[in-house]
């Protein structure tokens, strides 16, 4: 049969659409009229277009008497917005906002399935649903059921409000009910940010028992939120959660509060942390952070903070086109229970502006700073106990390099400070310091490439002659003593922190930096120096990170191959050949894999204790939706592992179940570890504001 299209169909049948704002168009094999002309009959593949809406039917009848259209399945209804129904049978009104569909699957965003006996559809917003079953997991061929679903007796869909209730619900896992629950009020796909209850979170710890989380999220306004969070442990103790961001067009504020009763001892405890950030202008950006915790504690036991202090502050920062500068007020409280917090510097001070000068008479180029400190303890006692401090630096350091005829480099460097230092409750110290030290280095360096083929092979040797001459000073050095000298800045004038402190006399460096590029992604970096003293005192002064020899090496090497295996290794040896500082790390990345392991080891010496750390880390795609991560930590001086942690991520395209145990011992400073334990469920596709499914879809196969 000649499929007649008949766009507009018949508009001189005013008698059906004549009181509607826009006239429909009908397409179908075959369209005809009762001899008493009160009804429109519509055969094979026939499709009804009216406004943003279609109704695809292989029949379709309107009778003018009654005011209604009745269609016969298979039935695709889309209401022009983001849902569809496909049903057995319907029945609509002229202008399809009011419908009684049965045998139905009603699908939102491509995400939300609902299958149901009957439909009844209100004013084009209002969706009830009768006898269903919904869920966002796709179904395949080969089973009927879906990894989760919710049974319920009735669906209310309100598409106006964006919000779904089920009545008499039970929601079951692989078809095995799990719970029921009378009332379940959840956001449709669309929205966003919607007021209600997230994600729950089981977690267990040794220290603080199994604990049972669940959030409450409110939309205060398009730009502010805040989520409540109630949990219950089952040691009796009970806590609440706070956090609130608010987003301005150029800052955000975040004010996060946790609060607990807890069982063990009987006491509350709890902690305030507020952030804000602002930018001010282009250049200039303002920050603020108050930290505030009851004791360490709290934030190891009930929480994922590992923080061994709380630190406040004020600070603000500009950059120029040629300075740079910025200012802070810091207050740090160290919640260990072993330090004694009234020794440490809990306030401090600090300021430094940059200048960078291109003097046209010398050439080069130079950058003047001018930075003010100052530290405060809460103990009052003499000496290094209590003692305070105010200091003020100006630095003026310069570079001029200079390219030689036959491709050589020739450098000048210099390096001035000077400074005015006041301390207090020390009596040892009882008057104004001044100080200026002068640093001067000249160096040369000969880059040389060969090339050979697909692959780059560079060479540059350097050599550095610096002097500076020999000072006393009887001054308190608490800003420079563990600085440490790598291949990095090998060629720095100055290896201090501070500028209170610089290396004399004169003094040698040579060092061969060597690179090579291949033509498979391959790279390997070499660097070699020596750091010898020429004159002055035979030892390497506090704070430039070498030993109490006269001559000190230094190595690093960096190999790529493929982009996919990396190995760094830096070393430092005596005159003897005696290793004094030791760092590895290897990685491994492939499709499916990756981890790395790390290995740091530093003796004893009048700065510091042995340190000797091994760290390893791994993550592997075990399947297609399965991934899991494995991270260590060893002291092999003490031999004991002081932290490991394995997460795990079952990722399916309708859920996400994350789950974690880790092992540490920052549980109540205990000398035994602390176990914790996590679950975490997510049901994708309600809420998610986007179609999760398009965003996780998977193969059926696979």
């Amino acid at each position: 049969m000649i499929k007649f299209k008949l766009l507009s169909i018949f508009i001189c049948f005013t008698f059906w659409y004549s009181s509607l704002e826009a006239a429909p168009s009908l397409i179908a094999d075959m369209i005809t009229v009762t001899e008493d002309g009160n009804t429109i009959i519509a055969k094979g593949n026939v499709e009804v277009t009216y406004k943003n809406i279609k109704v695809n039917a292989e029949e379709i009848s309107y009778n003018k008497l009654i005011d209604q259209i009745k269609a016969v399945g298979p039935i695709t209804f889309f209401d022009g917005q983001q849902s569809i129904i496909f049903a057995d049978e319907a029945i609509f009104n002229k202008q399809f906002r009011d419908a009684v569909l049965t045998g139905t699957k009603f699908i939102l965003l491509n995400s939300l399935e609902i299958t149901s006996e009957q439909i009844t559809r209100k004013n084009g917003i209002i969706n009830n649903f009768y006898d269903t079953r919904a869920s966002t997991c796709k179904v395949c061929s080969k089973s009927d059921i879906p990894l989760w679903e919710i049974r319920a007796k009735r669906i209310y869909h309100d598409e106006k409000l964006k919000q779904i209730y089920f009545y008499k619900s039970q929601f079951r896992f692989w078809g095995i009910p799990v719970a029921y629950l009378p009332l379940i009020r959840l956001p449709d796909p669309r929205v966003t940010r919607a007021k209600g209850f997230l994600t729950p979170d089981f977690n267990y710890s040794t220290s603080a028992s199994t604990q049972f989380k669940l959030p409450y999220f409110i939309p205060l306004t398009d730009h502010s939120d805040v989520i409540i969070s109630p949990a219950v442990n089952t040691n009796g103790s009970y806590s609440l959660g706070f956090d609130y961001k608010q987003l301005f067009k150029n800052s955000d504020l975040n004010i996060e509060a946790f609060g607990i009763n807890d069982s063990n001892d009987q006491a509350s405890k709890g902690y305030l942390f507020t952030n804000f950030s602002s930018q001010l202008n282009s250049k200039r950006d303002l920050r603020f952070q108050f930290q505030r915790a009851s004791n360490l504690t709290v934030l190891s036991n009930y929480t994922n903070k590992n923080k061994k202090f709380t630190e406040s502050y004020v600070e603000s920062s500009e950059i120029g086109k040629l300075y740079s500068g910025y200012f802070g007020l810091y207050e740090s409280t160290f919640l260990n229970t072993q330090a004694n917090n009234s020794n440490m510097p809990n306030l401090n001070f600090m300021s430094n502006i940059d200048y960078l000068i291109k003097p046209k008479t010398i050439g080069g180029q130079a950058i003047l700073s001018i930075s003010a400190d100052g530290y405060k303890r809460k103990s009052a006692s003499d000496g290094v106990l209590g003692r305070d401090a105010t200091s003020t630096d100006l630095t003026l350091s310069w570079q001029k390099d200079s390219l030689t005829k036959f491709g050589g480099i020739f450098g000048i460097k210099s390096f001035t400070t000077a400074g005015l230092s006041k301390y207090y409750n020390d009596s040892i110290n009882p008057n104004l310091i001044n100080q200026i030290h002068q640093i001067a280095g000249v160096e040369f360096s000969l880059p040389m490439l060969n090339k050979y083929a697909k692959t780059s092979l560079i060479y540059n040797p350097k050599i550095q002659v610096v002097y500076s001459p020999p000072y006393n000073t009887s001054e308190p050095n608490e800003i420079s003593q563990h600085s440490e000298v790598s291949s990095s800045n090998f060629f720095n004038l100055n290896h201090s922190y501070g500028s209170d402190r610089v290396l004399n006399g004169m003094h040698l460096k040579t060092g061969l930096e060597t690179s090579y590029y291949g033509s498979k992604k391959d790279q390997i970096n070499l660097f070699i120096g020596n750091f010898t003293k020429l004159n002055g005192i035979n030892s390497f002064g506090i704070g430039s990170g070498l030993e109490s020899e006269t001559s000190s090496n230094i190595g690093a090497i960096n190999v790529m191959l493929a982009n996919k295996f990396s190995f760094d290794a830096d070393f430092v040896t005596n005159s003897t050949l005696q290793v004094t500082r030791n760092n590895m790390r290897i990685s491994y990345t492939e499709k499916y894999m990756d981890f790395y392991s790390h290995f740091f080891y530093k003796p004893e010496n009048e700065n510091s204790d042995e340190r000797s750390e091994l760290n390893f880390g791994s993550e592997f795609n075990l399947t297609k939706r399965t991934n899991a991560t494995l991270s260590l930590a060893y002291d092999a001086k003490e031999n004991k592992i002081m932290q490991s942690k394995l997460l795990s991520r079952y990722k399916h395209d309708c859920m996400t179940v994350d789950f974690y145990v880790s092992r540490d011992f920052n549980s109540g400073g205990s000398a035994s570890p602390g176990v914790k334990l996590g679950l975490q469920l997510e049901l994708m596709g309600l809420g998610a504001g986007k179609s999760s499914r398009a965003l996780n879809e998977k193969n059926c196969s696979g």
